[in-house]
């Protein structure tokens, strides 16, 4: 390791520490890669809503700087990490950052099952359902996703060995 590299790896470590990032990102991200997305969401000052995020979704906003300005923007209107953060699971980057905030806002607001987060944005959002309307969605969406479940499990059982 040359002098360069170690001097790199403790700043990585510095930043890590100063922003109670998960200690897992230096072996998800690079030196320069961890350095400059802490740089891209340090002006937005939103290290506070990441500490609770795990090292996929902070590796995932670090990583991608069209994600870092969304996600940024995002949590300073008010989203929640914990929505960012399975939306973020749920639905590709480049796609999840096509999304409005208002749409993101209007998921949130939607009381559905976690699991629903993506499904409901990608498809639901601009739909303007009224509580009862989104209860029934959640109903028949909960449903498709048991019979999903269970053909899949007959299929896997009909091909075991």
């Amino acid at each position: 390791m040359n002098l360069q590299r170690i001097i790199l790896r403790e700043r990585c470590c510095e930043l890590i520490n100063r922003h109670q990032l998960r200690w897992g990102l230096t072996g998800l991200l690079d030196e320069e890669t961890l350095i400059n997305g802490c740089q891209r969401i340090a002006e937005e000052d939103i290290f506070s809503n990441m500490v609770t995020a795990s090292a996929q979704t902070q590796k995932a906003i670090l990583s991608n700087p069209s994600l870092s300005d969304y996600a940024c923007n995002l949590l300073t209107q008010g989203i929640s990490m914990s929505l960012l953060e399975r939306l973020i699971e749920q639905i590709p980057a480049e796609e999840l950052v096509t999304y409005s905030v208002s749409q993101v806002a209007k998921t949130a607001e939607a009381l559905i099952p976690n699991k629903l987060n993506g499904i409901f944005l990608r498809y639901y959002a601009d739909a303007a359902l009224d509580e009862k309307q989104c209860r029934n969605l959640v109903s028949a969406l909960e449903i498709y996703m048991k019979k999903l479940e269970t053909v899949d499990e007959k299929l896997l059982a009909s091909h075991k060995m």
